[in-house]
């Protein structure tokens, strides 16, 4: 007999209709705070810690068999993002993630210096081709290439023109969809019987004078080729296959800043972590080879991911589709600080309570939050699968958000002004201090249209304030605070006060949160590099507001662990 038959007779749960079984196992599994994603382990738990409660499922195999996948279903699931441990192996003093990011690092700038050496490869037809394929940025990416080719000054390299900033080796500091667009000129070019020989260049010794690093030419056609991932995790092998690649093995590089050799980099001495995003598709796919699935998904980017966080929620475009009962609902909460560099300036130093930030040095990374999330239902999410929350803590955070609207002002205000040029795009001087929006024009193409589509609550995007800066609805809603300190810009400007008022628009300071620096940097702070003031150091309690128990269980952990003895 069967032992789904012989469980019928023994127990009266099998008399009762299997729609009222399923309801009885979702009861038993239920939790109010859902499940929660250790990256660590891999393994879920309870939100106070304790295991999830299996045991009415090894009863009997038949109950076992009908309750596969319930607690899955019936729970919400909440990732955070993870912190990469340093592992002991050949790769050295750095973390799976770090490695990953300083990979990127070196590659991206290895291929900006291809493209510049074989510029001759690069035709009229193949930068009309990059227009085509990158809408939002290809106009400004081939105006950029003509500019870089033909720059003439002693302090500027055509790199910097080519990306719009000085810190073209900051991740942050090069938009995603230009580094595609590189690919894509790359890829073009190649078929040019005169490219290998112009861009290995790049990979002779003393080339890469900005890093003091240089691949052997035997990397070639690995970089050429190499097109991440970044929303998955990486394989160790993998990394390790590059890295056997350098010359010398060193995981330190100058970086070229403010035209002086001043700064050294080590990717060792921070934390890095992947986000939550890359960390919930890992678990996905291990479920989905299990036939599993979830139903409830909680994606918390409580800190700052590697590898473009923004844009890695694209990789949950197919799980959607396949599973149209599948909701996720991203909280971001990381996008305020977006320079690692700012971070590793002060990874040795005494924190300091007289330290700044300008809009430029955030600009850049809530751009690419606002306008990768903007862009999910073009890509295929279907609608209402994924919502966004961008989490407003702060009065800091306002002026943030209160700025990225000034900033889609001055963008239709500057395409007006285009248009009465006769579509013509301004000369791309280099300005350092631009970033790579020198000008409101240079920005996104969608970028005006998508934040007015936050604003009018046409995406599935919303601001949400907490408690603390609940009383400032009014200016994130409707005012312009930062505008109004500002001159609106003038249809009758030619384009150096275009340049200069931009300017100012950039420059305008963000205050930082209470607790200054220390706030930002404690979570990227690896132990035994942070000031002994941290022994002391509390974080204040509206920069908790809005977080979940785990996440604050890692800020204290990262308070903890970055502490350095007195003695």
């Amino acid at each position: 007999m069967e032992a789904t038959n012989l469980a019928h007779m023994a127990s009266p749960l099998f008399r009762l209709p299997r729609e009222l079984r399923d309801e009885i196992y979702a009861y038993h599994v239920y939790e109010h705070d859902g499940y929660f994603h250790s990256f660590a382990s891999g393994k879920l738990s309870c939100s106070d810690q304790r295991p999830i409660d299996l045991d009415l499922m090894f009863t009997c195999k038949a109950i076992a068999q009908e309750m596969r996948g319930v607690a899955l279903l019936t729970n919400k699931v909440t990732f955070t993002t993870g912190r990469s441990e340093i592992q002991v192996d050949d790769s050295g003093d750095i973390s799976l993630a770090g490695r990953f990011e300083r990979l990127l690092t070196w590659i991206r700038a290895i291929k900006m210096q291809m493209l510049v050496h074989a510029h001759e490869c690069v035709t009229p037809d193949i930068l009309d081709q990059i227009q085509i394929r990158h809408p939002y940025v290809g106009a400004l990416f081939a105006d950029r290439f003509r500019a870089a080719i033909s720059t003439t000054a002693d302090d500027v390299m055509p790199i910097m023109v080519l990306v719009g900033s000085t810190r073209f080796l900051d991740d942050n500091q090069v938009p995603l969809p230009v580094q595609d667009a590189l690919d894509t000129a790359l890829t073009l070019a190649s078929s040019d019987p005169r490219f290998k020989g112009k861009a290995l260049q790049a990979f002779e010794e003393g080339q890469n004078f900005l890093m003091n690093m240089t691949l052997v030419p035997e990397a070639y056609d690995m970089i050429l080729q190499y097109r991440p991932c970044r929303w998955q995790i990486p394989d160790p092998h993998e990394l390790a296959s590059f890295e056997a690649l350098m010359r010398p093995s060193d995981p330190n590089f100058v970086l070229y800043d403010s035209m002086e050799y001043r700064k050294t980099r080590n990717f060792s001495v921070g934390v890095w972590y992947f986000s939550a995003t890359a960390v919930a598709i890992q678990f996905l796919k291990r479920m989905s080879e299990r036939g599993l699935r979830l139903r409830n998904i909680i994606l918390d980017e409580d800190y700052k991911g590697v590898a473009h966080p923004a844009y890695h929620i694209a990789g949950l475009i197919p799980f959607c589709q396949r599973d149209p009962q599948l909701r996720i609902n991203r909280r971001v909460g990381s996008i305020y600080l977006s320079d690692w560099d700012h971070i590793a300036d002060h990874f040795k130093l005494p924190f300091r309570d007289d330290v700044i930030l300008m809009l430029y040095q955030t600009f850049v990374s809530m751009v690419d939050w606002v306008c990768a999330t903007g862009r999910l239902l073009d890509l295929g999410m279907p609608p209402q699968s994924c919502f966004t929350t961008f989490v407003v803590r702060s009065d800091s955070d306002l002026n943030s958000w209160s700025a990225l609207k000034v900033a889609a002002f001055w963008q239709e205000s500057m395409l007006k002004w285009f248009k009465r040029q006769g579509g013509k795009l301004p000369p791309l001087t280099y300005d350092r201090w631009g970033g790579p929006y020198a000008l409101p024009i240079a920005l996104p193409m969608d970028f005006s249209e998508i934040v007015h589509a936050l604003l009018k609550g046409d995406l599935s995007v919303r601001c949400q304030l907490s408690n603390a800066a609940a009383d400032n609805l009014p200016e994130l809603s409707e005012g312009y605070r930062i505008r109004d300190i500002l001159s609106p810009p003038q249809q009758n400007w030619d384009i150096k006060t275009w340049r200069k008022k931009w300017g100012d628009v950039q420059s305008v300071v963000i205050k930082l949160p209470e607790g200054g620096e220390r706030t930002l940097t404690l979570p990227y702070v690896r132990h035994g590099y942070g000031p002994p003031s941290l022994r002391n150091f509390r974080i204040p309690q509206h920069r908790l507001l809005g977080l979940s128990e785990q996440t604050r269980i890692n800020l204290e952990e990262s308070i903890r662990r970055s502490a350095v003895d007195e003695d």
